[in-house]
């Protein structure tokens, strides 16, 4: 899975999920609590298989195809966890130049930014109301690459004063989860 469908994939996800006022926060956890384990599990599975296709002249073909099966049920389940955790951000929407994003404390989950396919796009967040003072975060990405950017997960960024962004580049866009 690429990057840029990986983004959009968690922008078209981000859509559905319901944000903490619709659920309850304890039940979010237990289930991101289980697929991370999961996570854990899958990542074992994986290593024992590719250790066993590697000694095993017999059956490679179907040591591969299970490899290739729990790789394809870890990246599901990488998606699923992203919603969870996503799901306690509120999302900007989509963001062109400066300005302010939120004007009391609290905090930052993750930001994307998105090039017009030629020329680089570069993404800051201040701790503040307007875009100037602390730098919390700062993304570059390459215009060939077209969207970049980083999900902070169970570890968010806290901002005291507010959250303002700047966002240049020709045709650059953004988008900054919070909460």
């Amino acid at each position: 899975m690429t990057t840029q469908v990986f983004y959009k994939a968690v922008l078209t996800a981000l859509d559905e999920i319901k944000t903490i006022d619709e659920a309850s926060r304890s039940y979010l956890d237990t289930i991101r609590a289980t697929f991370v384990t999961y996570q854990d599990d899958l990542e074992t599975l994986i290593s024992n298989s590719n250790t066993l296709v590697a000694n095993s002249n017999r059956n490679t073909t179907r040591l591969t195809s299970i490899a290739n099966d729990l790789e394809v049920i870890q990246e599901s389940v990488n998606t699923l966890l992203s919603r969870i955790l996503f799901g306690y951000y509120h999302a900007s929407g989509r963001l062109t130049g400066s300005g302010g994003v939120r004007q009391t404390p609290g905090y930052l989950g993750g930001v994307i930014a998105n090039t017009n396919g030629v020329a680089d796009a570069v993404l800051t967040v201040y701790d503040n109301i307007t875009p100037s003072g602390k730098i919390l975060y700062r993304v570059t990405v390459a215009g060939l690459d077209n969207q970049g950017g980083i999900f902070f997960g169970s570890l968010p960024i806290r901002f005291e004063i507010g959250c303002a962004r700047t966002i240049t580049g020709a045709g650059a866009t953004g988008y900054i989860y919070y909460r």
